[in-house]
């Protein structure tokens, strides 16, 4: 609660906040978030072997055009929902153990899909490509 005094009157207004407008927001089971993906890129992460530091396939790097009115947490709670609900054979969000997360870079969103092995990442990279082909 947030206390407001506005010509001598006091008010108690509810705070709310971006997370927890984004924790009541439904899950949207539509396809809406992959139709959405204009490009895709390999996600790759570096990582070290004693002083050598290599680079290996981690899964794929989605991108959507922001719109008025989406946020990073409004689109972070739609991902986390399509993860939990594993969709379409051709979802990148339905290979088994993917994380993703949300983050805004300019005009676009971008969803970084890791998956835990070298298999599960080709294939999230396989599924994403086949999203924007034929766009």
């Amino acid at each position: 609660m947030k206390i407001l005094k506005v010509a001598g009157m006091t008010m108690l207004l509810p705070l709310l906040t971006a997370t927890s407008a984004a924790a009541s927001t439904p899950c949207d089971t539509s396809d809406a978030i992959l139709q959405g993906v204009t490009h895709v890129k390999q996600l790759r992460e570096q990582f070290n072997v004693g002083k050598a530091e290599l680079t290996r396939r981690a899964g794929a790097r989605l991108f959507i055009p922001a719109e008025a009115g989406m946020s990073v947490q409004y689109l972070q709670r739609q991902v986390n929902c399509r993860v939990q609900n594993v969709g379409a054979e051709n979802d990148p969000f339905a290979v088994p153990a993917v994380k993703a997360t949300v983050s805004a870079a300019g005009e676009y969103f971008v969803i970084d899909v890791r998956a835990s092995s070298l298999a599960d990442a080709q294939e999230v990279e396989r599924r994403a490509h086949s999203l924007v082909q034929g766009k």
